[in-house]
């Protein structure tokens, strides 16, 4: 095939899936906001209209990094809220993007990888690829939540990041050394960083670049030595130190998993049933199964357990078939077993993260569909003669029809967030979450009876959790002539128990903006609000959670005309965030010490990671300086 009948072809088909992905999607404009929209959002345009958007993108808390990239992406919205359609807008593009981006990948690692197959051929094939990929249910989730725009950016780069790794390895097996090492040793870590600066799960960058090198070296070996010096070790070094990280994490002290209810050794069984979970639902989906709230999956509590021992054992079984396919080089079942498997390593081993979230699969569930694209092209074309081949295509058809029906069902489902919410809260009734969401949805539809029944039958499902009984007081104060519920000493009772309650700390927080506005609320106290925070404090359970804790604290301390104390709680607060450092200097200077102040002022400003904040109030800083040096 010519080269530029090959052009056209892939333009054709690259113009076709991203029509298709866009497409696809639409019914989901309608949606609205879900689970952490509504922790992470809010302040974003808070702080954008405040302090601008310089501010707002460099006092990120999602993450270690801050992720600045995906907080900006959000910042440049900002005018767009709070209508949700505009945000999943963006979302979409971004996915469509990213089928674009998988589409090219998938043809470049059939094209120049064991099985060279020809363009033609690598075109159909990875336009397949990418269109299950894209539209397969399980991917629903990542695209139509807001928020996981942090997950399809950072993929995004790590995405980009592969076809520089394969375009530039290309030209060094061209024997086009010098822009072939400045294309991998330059652009790919600028891209992975920017992926790591969307959000962290980038890093497993690593992983897919040791894949995607293993599988092109069977066609395309590198035999430039710079290449094996700095490329291929030092990947292998970095992802041997990550390894080692995470079985660090095993020895780490008991508080480090404190705000869980599983041990660090029962996540890892928990995580051997979930990932073959992960696997069915990519490949056979159950889209009642499907959605966001899985926080009270079952936890693996022993080896014993039929489900976790049958998990475990098929797991030492891939690693005993990985060992062997390295050896026969059967790469596409190394590519495979490694992409999938290393692509959960982050968030699917020993880091103290919740159990389950879909959007873990949004790039590992790639190598499922490669291994499918393959396999079915490879049944119908050099295992089955023409009468089954033609039973392969028919059956091959029919099941990619329904798995992107489903995808489509599921999509319009997200686009009619109340109808979503009511099935939630039917398959799920045990997901406070999902019973919460239920309830808000009624609230912003003014179905205050409604509101007033739900929360009256989640009290009795769940009467012994703090944040269900916190949620019915925030309601109370909000419609005091419906709904009432007033503060019992049980809560304290609630507070002491060695259970974490997720979600109390921030019910605590809107609790108390709902008590400092003009009106107030007559079913409690502010000063029951600090009784309640100094028993979490006390709490081992809630010993991970201490910083927002105490944070809080001091925000109510300052509300009360209590500086002394704000300051002590702001002060005990391990790695204070730019906002709470800012404070403590101006309580320093409110109450005289301006020497102390002066100091902590200059580190403030001398410290990198506050590097952001401090140029946008840079302005205010140096007033402020000098008012503290007069």
């Amino acid at each position: 095939m010519n080269s530029a009948k090959t052009f056209y072809l892939k333009a054709f088909l690259a113009l076709l899936l991203a029509v298709l992905s866009v497409t696809f999607y639409l019914p989901g404009l309608s949606g609205g906001y879900w689970l952490d929209d509504f922790s992470n959002l809010p302040s974003i345009f808070r702080e954008v209209k405040s302090d601008g958007v310089l501010y707002a993108i460099g006092n990120g808390q999602a993450g270690p990094l801050g992720r600045p990239l995906s907080l900006l992406s959000f910042a440049l919205q900002a005018d767009s809220w709070p209508l949700a359609r505009n945000f999943i807008a963006a979302n979409i593009f971004i996915h469509a993007l990213n089928c674009l981006c998988v589409f090219a990948l998938s043809f470049l690692l059939l094209k120049h990888g064991p099985y060279q197959w020809k363009d033609k051929r690598a075109c159909f094939l990875a336009f397949l690829i990418a269109l299950l990929w894209g539209g397969a249910p399980i991917q629903v989730s990542s695209v139509l939540y807001v928020v996981q725009r942090m997950t399809l950016l950072s993929s995004t780069f790590v995405l980009v990041s592969l076809l520089l790794f394969i375009w530039g390895r290309l030209l060094l097996v061209r024997g086009r050394s010098a822009v072939g090492l400045v294309l991998i040793c330059v652009l790919v870590p600028i891209s992975g960083v920017l992926g790591l600066y969307s959000k962290e799960t980038a890093f497993m960058l690593i992983v897919y670049l040791l894949v995607v090198d293993y599988w092109l070296e069977a066609s395309n070996p590198v035999c430039n030595r710079n290449f094996v010096l700095i490329v291929r070790w030092p990947l292998f070094v970095v992802f041997f130190g990550f390894l080692f990280y995470l079985f660090s994490l095993l020895f780490k002290p008991e508080d480090f998993y404190a705000v869980r209810d599983f041990t660090v050794y029962e996540r890892l069984m928990s995580q051997a049933v979930i990932v073959w979970e992960y696997a069915r639902q990519i490949m056979l989906p159950r889209v009642s199964e499907l959605g966001l709230y899985h926080e009270n999956h079952p936890v693996s509590r022993n080896l014993l357990e039929p489900a976790t021992a049958f998990s475990v054992a098929a797991l030492l079984v891939v690693l005993a078939v990985f060992a062997t396919f390295i050896k026969m080089r059967a790469r596409i079942g190394v590519f495979v077993i490694a992409w999938y498997f290393g692509g959960h390593l982050l968030e699917g081993t020993s880091l103290p993260l919740e159990l389950y979230f879909e959007h873990r699969n949004y790039l590992p569930s790639f190598a499922l569909w490669f291994a499918f694209g393959v396999g079915l092209y490879k049944l119908c074309f050099e295992v089955f003669g023409k009468a089954k081949r033609s039973l392969v295509v028919v059956l091959g058809f029919c099941y990619v029809a329904l798995l992107l029906a489903q995808g489509n069902y599921l999509v319009r489902l997200w686009g009619e967030p109340i109808r979503l919410a009511y099935l939630y809260t039917i398959e799920r009734p045990d997901s406070i979450r999902a019973r919460e969401m239920m309830i808000y949805l009624y609230q912003t539809h003014g179905e205050i009876n409604s509101v007033k029944h739900e929360l009256s039958r989640l009290d009795q499902d769940f009467s012994d959790n703090l944040t269900v009984k916190l949620l019915q007081l925030e309601y109370s104060c909000l419609y005091p002539d419906v709904i009432q519920y007033s503060f019992s000493r049980e809560l304290f009772l609630l507070a002491k128990k060695p259970q974490v309650s997720m979600g109390a700390i921030g019910a605590i927080s809107d609790l108390f903006e709902r008590a400092s506005d003009k009106e107030g609320c007559s079913g409690y106290q502010v000063l029951t609000l600090v009784e309640l925070l100094d028993l979490l404090i006390e709490n081992p359970k809630y010993a991970s959670n201490k910083g927002n804790i105490l944070s809080l604290r001091s925000e109510i301390m300052l509300y009360l005309g209590d500086l002394e104390a704000a300051l002590r709680d702001m002060q005990s607060v391990v790695d204070p965030n730019y906002q709470m450092s800012v404070r403590i200097v101006q309580l320093l200077a409110t109450l005289g010490r301006n020497e102390e102040a002066l100091a902590l002022l200059e580190d403030i400003k001398s410290n990198i990671k506050y590097s952001l904040q401090v140029e946008a109030q840079s302005e205010y800083l140096e007033l402020f300086k000098s008012e503290l040096l007069k």
